[in-house]
């Protein structure tokens, strides 16, 4: 027995042995996980563990750590196409410019696949307007497609029920312009973001989908941004999507599995444990393949003021966690919802922060429900436990960026780290809240959405802090 086991000792070491041998040395470079790496490399990212023994924790690498690269599998980019990526991780630009785009991108740590710019709005005739025209720039789209990531902006009517339903009327003509659009400025595909449009005109929705997908080249991309329907409902906005024939006809559904709780409406998670898996189960129940399902995670939360008759504001979580961290406050963990809610205390006196999209608050309590880094996490593992296609998010520039530390690993089942769930920050009285990093301009509206029969949403999409270093909004 001793002599077999030192058979397989000695088996297991020539192994190893060769692979370093075949292997190429790798440093590691700020922004890298295990995962991305393994994907830059084409293997999995157990090929790589197995080709690097001495790493016992695959989470914990570093700038300037040396890795051993096996005998590389050239990603299949030789003809323009996208390697395998893992999951689909999508996310979604809103209101900014080429440059504030770029540098929100460069937080994401490499952690993207598709970008969802709001290049393509709709007019009162239900034509396809493009923002102006300095908004679409040649050159970050050359940037983007250098970085291997998808563009497919998305177009929407900004829950505007009149432009919805004149797109829909108009679908011919509709069609035609945005696959023109896509051809001249080289773009990837279009995400189809058309809200607040009733049951009636849910034939029409699958139609304009068909004959959208129909007038595009196979290699390009048809999704649609769906609302998230956990209770079934028939009616109403929700009512719209015809969830099995917009899978048929487009290439994948991006549920937007956030605003359980929502402007006008009482306090509440902003996507609950509950909330959020029965959204990807109505999905299934009704025919969407897996690999035809992603599912938006949402970087922004709600607030609700002491005294006030109506709250649900948006604030980005970001904004929160500068809150949390500058004021008085106590945060909680809600595990039987997977939800992180906060309780601000601005006292009279204290600076008055100026948040994304420019509301004030004035001194006041605060009851901020969001997902912390924690929540992002549990769901990027409920996603990968379902087998889905991917993760969508709204919007870039909102999140707290230390999740793109363990994005991708927590999506695709790499080793991570859990972020601790449950913080209580002391109180800071002396702060001034001036941010030094900005993030994207003022929206004039947003696009979330609102169960139907329920009070019609004030939007004002997320929020975030005035910056110090400003970003001057497209016109």
């Amino acid at each position: 027995m001793r002599k077999l086991a030192t058979a397989v000792l000695a088996a297991i070491n020539c192994f190893l042995f060769s692979i370093a041998v075949s292997a190429a040395p790798y440093v590691v470079k700020a922004g890298d996980t295990m995962w991305l790496i393994a994907k830059t490399h084409g293997m999995t990212i157990e090929e790589l563990i197995l080709a690097n023994p001495d790493i016992t924790d695959p989470s914990n690498i570093w700038p300037g750590l040396t890795l051993n690269i096996p005998d590389e599998n050239t990603p299949d980019d030789e003809n323009g196409n996208y390697a395998s990526e893992g999951k689909e991780s999508l996310t979604f630009l809103y209101a900014g410019n080429t440059v504030s785009y770029l540098k929100i991108i460069d937080t994401a740590q490499n952690s993207l696949n598709t970008i969802c710019p709001d290049y393509f709005d709709i007019d009162a005739n239900g034509n396809l307007w493009i923002t102006p025209s300095n908004k679409i720039d040649p050159e970050f789209i050359a940037n983007i497609h250098e970085r291997r990531i998808r563009i497919t902006p998305f177009i929407s009517n900004h829950w505007d029920k009149a432009k919805g339903n004149a797109a829909l009327n108009n679908m011919e003509a509709l069609t035609d312009q945005i696959a023109n659009a896509i051809d001249v400025y080289n773009l990837d595909g279009v995400n189809i973001d058309i809200e607040n449009v009733s049951e009636e005109y849910r034939n029409a929705y699958s139609k304009f989908t068909r004959l959208l997908r129909g007038k595009l080249p196979a290699n390009k991309i048809v999704s649609v941004a769906a609302a998230a329907n956990p209770n079934g409902w028939n009616t109403g906005w929700h009512g719209s999507y015809d969830y099995k024939a917009l899978s048929d006809y487009s290439d994948y559904l991006m549920i937007m599995a956030y605003d359980e709780s929502y402007a006008g409406g009482s306090a509440g998670p902003i996507s609950s444990k509950a909330f959020f898996e029965n959204s990807i189960k109505y999905a299934l129940n009704k025919g969407v393949p897996k690999e035809k399902i992603v599912v938006g995670i949402p970087f922004f939360g709600r607030y609700w003021k002491a005294g006030d008759a109506v709250g649900g504001n948006a604030v980005t979580a970001s904004d929160v966690e500068f809150l949390t961290a500058n004021y008085e406050s106590v945060k909680r963990y809600d595990t039987a919802r997977e939800s992180a809610n906060v309780t601000v205390t601005i006292k009279p006196g204290e600076p008055e922060p100026k948040l994304w999209g420019g509301r004030i608050l004035t001194a006041g309590v605060y009851d901020i429900w969001y997902d912390d880094l924690h929540a992002v996490k549990f769901k990027l593992d409920l996603i990968r436990q379902y087998g889905v296609k991917g993760a969508g998010s709204w919007a870039l520039g909102q999140e707290n960026t230390e999740m793109w530390r363990y994005y991708l690993d927590a999506l695709n089942g790499g080793s991570t780290a859990t972020p601790t769930a449950t913080i209580t920050p002391t109180p800071t009285n002396t702060f001034t809240p001036t941010p030094t990093v900005s993030i994207t301009p003022t929206p004039t509206n947003t696009f979330t959405p609102t169960p139907a029969n329920t009070l019609t949403p004030t939007p004002t999409v997320s929020i975030t802090l005035t910056p110090t270093v400003s970003i001057t909004p497209t016109p």
